[in-house]
């Protein structure tokens, strides 16, 4: 019997031991908001709700939102039955406490974690750097303390994981003190003679104005504490509680941000207005029971939050005054982990207006960026990517918004992260068909940021059954594609060949579209067709076309495979109104064409330049391709280089400001 009753009283202390082991029971968390009173060595900055530095306790001050993350980890961590410790819980100068008080404090504590929670900041009027930095008491190859660099490893995946804020970098900084000071020692006070796990969160910039104007909002430096919280549980082997969290934006779909305490990263989410005001209401899976309710602050950064979700389905439906309010969304919650819900709002009241320069926008950056005369690259030496198989021929690769997007010939359309190369998702294709020669000959985004794919098709005059241009497009990257619209239009030949490549213009609601027309018959004659979309009228496609041997040129052929080879690729020009193409093929140096819509169909086009560089440089015409850009009121070419074998393959920056004509060399050949 005594057997029996000692090992019932061994199984319920195990059974007990395990119970504790799902929250954070026995563990000392030790939390540092950094800064404290706004006073003096505190950070404050300007806000279009508080426009005035250093007076206002509601406006932006570093020790506040610090103090507002600390508090909330300190909450989230006390319900996690941890025993916290932090170094003031007021903002009041009293509590802006002596760095060594601090150590000396946490040294008694003896805590199993300590965490100083900063935000960052560049010093500069118009900053555009956001990014997360955590430091270390150490050097980069190791901390003073043993466990201190991995611990601040270990946090990285948590806290970077901010979908809400906009990086200019996801780069990993964790770094030593020694090293990113250059003194050789310790440097952070708070972190010195630490002999407990310890590192500084630089959370983002506080003075990126868009990330300004997100700190204001207590819901999201909560966000940031709950990351902290995923970090804790995680490095300890504990549960996260059986609930997660929704968070989110609320911004315009059609209206910018355009305010001098606004400055924003040039194509990033944060170019859209913030909605004050909105509404965002949290319905059960089906609809019909409304859970909860938020109202988006007056503070221009647009964030909602729910929390404390059990896990499953949910949708979200916005109202905002002005503005579309049909918009309803499922998000999924899993149990510890965030939901992002960021979602644009068109503002029905903007009259709708043509914006083509947006086919390569100026980007926002400091009135002092220049553009220089040369530039040196650093090499990147990159494993074969595992999508990128012997047996992948890609058609056309694009950048748009740190993503390259890859059109193979099998079709696929691979999304690949353009720092790492890592393979993000494949496109959906599905219900995509047709096209005698390819289902997918092209792609292109609209100035808008949308995708667009087109067919290569045979069609004839009269077009027989079947036979039809098609423009693709996605709403998003999780996105079935949607057939944008699709012609027989074919330029006027007995039988055209349509669609070998394309480019876009203007946004996706009213996108012209040029694409090569080519005879099937022996003189294989190229003519440019122009197709114009409208979704004011869907089915009503604008065309036109230009090149013919009919018009000013005694019969002769103006544009065929044999001057431009069998795979010309356009591309928009950042020059002219929507009317100047690019055309490169392997057999052509860059030329520059102006598609003139006032001019009868038949004309040809007007060449407004030949690629020439200044000091004579030359590249084979078997290279071809490259990207365009703006940047400091100019116009760049990142140029592909080669040799006439096709070895020695390259990239070479040209400043083309002056036409292509007048372009200047900047750069070496990368790899060299």
């Amino acid at each position: 019997m005594k057997k029996i009753i000692l090992l019932l009283f061994l199984f319920v202390s195990f059974a007990g031991t395990i119970i504790a082991q799902t929250d954070l029971t026995g563990i000392k968390i030790y939390v540092n908001p950094g800064h404290g009173g706004y006073d003096s060595d505190d950070r404050s900055v300007a806000t279009i709700p508080f426009p005035t530095e250093w007076q206002n306790s509601d406006g932006f001050w570093e020790s506040k939102s610090n103090l507002m993350k600390g508090l909330y980890l300190r909450d989230l961590l006390l319900a996690a039955n941890a025993t916290v410790m932090m170094s003031r819980i007021t903002n009041t100068s009293a509590d802006d406490r002596g760095l060594s008080t601090i150590v000396a404090e946490a040294h008694a504590f003896q805590p199993d974690g300590f965490l100083s929670i900063h935000s960052n900041a560049n010093g500069t009027a118009d900053n555009s750097t956001n990014y997360l930095l955590f430091l270390y008491s150490g050097t980069d190859a190791a901390s003073f303390y043993p466990d201190s660099k991995p611990y601040a490893t270990a946090c990285w995946p948590f806290v970077i994981d901010n979908q809400l804020t906009s990086w200019s970098s996801t780069s990993t900084r964790i770094r030593g003190d020694a090293d990113f000071y250059g003194t050789g020692q310790a440097y952070l006070g708070v972190l010195k003679n630490s002999d407990y796990r310890a590192f500084l969160s630089e959370g983002s910039f506080h003075d990126y104005k868009p990330e300004t104007h997100r700190l204001l909002n207590q819901d999201y430096c909560n966000l940031e504490a709950y990351r902290y919280c995923q970090f804790f549980h995680s490095f300890f082997s504990r549960q996260m509680p059986n609930t997660g969290t929704i968070g989110g934006w609320v911004k315009s779909e059609n209206e910018k941000m355009a305010h001098p305490l606004y400055g924003f990263r040039a194509g990033s989410p944060d170019q859209w207005k913030p909605l004050n005001g909105a509404t965002v209401k949290l319905f059960d899976a089906t609809g019909s029971t409304q859970l909860q309710t938020y109202t988006t602050d007056d503070w221009y950064n647009g964030i909602f939050a729910f929390y404390n979700l059990l896990p499953g389905s949910y949708k979200l439906k916005f109202d905002a005054t002005d503005y579309d309010t049909d918009t309803v969304i499922n998000v999924t919650v899993e149990a510890g982990k965030i939901a992002y819900a960021k979602v644009q709002l068109f503002n029905e009241n903007i009259p709708v207006t043509h914006d083509y320069a947006e086919d390569y926008p100026e980007p926002v950056q400091d009135v002092a960026a220049a553009a220089l005369g040369n530039y040196n690259f650093t090499e990147i030496n990159k494993q074969l990517p595992a999508w990128l198989s012997d047996a992948t021929t890609i058609k056309r690769a694009i950048y748009r918004n740190e993503k390259i997007y890859v059109l193979t010939t099998e079709p696929k359309i691979y999304v690949i992260d353009a720092l790492t190369y890592a393979l993000i998702r494949e496109l959906d294709l599905t219900g995509i068909t047709g096209g005698s020669h390819s289902i997918l000959s092209d792609i292109a985004f609209t100035a808008d940021n949308y995708l667009l794919a087109c067919n290569k098709d045979d069609i004839a005059l009269p077009a027989a059954a079947g036979q039809s241009f098609k423009v693709y497009t996605w709403d998003s990257d999780a996105a079935a594609p949607t057939l944008l619209f699709e012609t027989s239009y074919q330029a006027n030949w007995g039988v055209g060949t349509v669609g070998e490549t394309f480019t876009a213009s203007g946004p996706r609601w009213n996108v012209r579209i040029y694409t090569t027309a080519v005879t099937t018959g022996s003189s294989k004659q190229i003519r440019i067709l122009a197709l114009e979309y409208d979704d004011a009228n869907p089915t009503s496609i604008l065309m036109k076309f230009m090149g013919s041997a009919d018009v000013a040129h005694n019969g002769a052929a103006i544009y065929t495979e044999a001057m431009w080879g069998e795979h010309p690729i356009f591309t928009i020009s950042p020059s002219g109104d929507r009317d100047h193409i690019y055309l490169d093929s392997e057999i052509l140096q860059p030329l520059e064409y102006q598609f003139d819509w006032s001019l009868p169909d038949r004309y040809p086009l007007t060449l407004k330049a030949t690629f020439t560089e200044k000091s004579g440089y030359t590249i084979d015409n078997v290279a071809r391709g490259g990207m365009y850009f703006r940047y400091a009121q100019h116009i760049f070419w990142a140029a592909p280089v080669c040799q006439t074998t096709k070895a020695q393959v390259g990239v070479v920056l040209f400043d083309v400001t002056d036409g292509l004509n007048q372009a200047v060399k900047i750069s070496e050949k990368y790899p060299s």
